[in-house]
């Protein structure tokens, strides 16, 4: 937390490092087989990534109808940094708001949520559970 004047200004930085995730999302929505193309909406990868021809180096195996398989290809390292809040508050107090309004101080602050993620393995959203990033006001009158 900083304060200067009436100003306070409070960030949240959160991170992890070292840690493994086993990535499901790429062997189900990335490492699909021809059948799922043809009748599934997929991710850009699964065209743009493939290997094609000999000589190819990818993460992603080539097009067939053969069902990908769990395997530790798809264990990656897990490496977060984020700036989970901000929040930046000001705080009015005069004697003009005592005698006009008889209100002793008022608040005004805004709070801005998850703006900047940082991580190794990259975030899979998708329209269900969509990455949000919120920003609230308020003020708070003291009487």
């Amino acid at each position: 937390m900083f304060q200067w004047g009436n100003f306070t200004l409070n960030a949240s930085l959160g991170y992890y490092w070292g840690g493994k995730r086993y990535n499901s999302t790429l062997r189900d929505r990335v490492d699909v087989t021809l059948s799922t193309i043809m009748s599934s909406n997929v991710d850009e990868r699964v065209l743009s990534s493939r290997w094609y021809q000999a000589g190819d180096v990818t993460f992603f195996k080539a097009l067939s109808d053969d069902v990908t398989k769990a395997s530790s290809r798809y264990v990656m390292d897990d490496n977060v940094l984020e700036l989970q809040s901000v929040s930046l508050q000001y705080k009015l107090k005069n004697n003009w708001l005592l005698k006009n309004f008889n209100l002793n101080t008022m608040i005004v602050s805004i709070n801005m949520n998850d703006l900047f993620h940082w991580g190794s393995i990259r975030m899979e959203r998708g329209t269900s559970y969509p990455y949000a990033r919120n920003i609230q006001a308020s003020v708070k009158l003291m009487f």
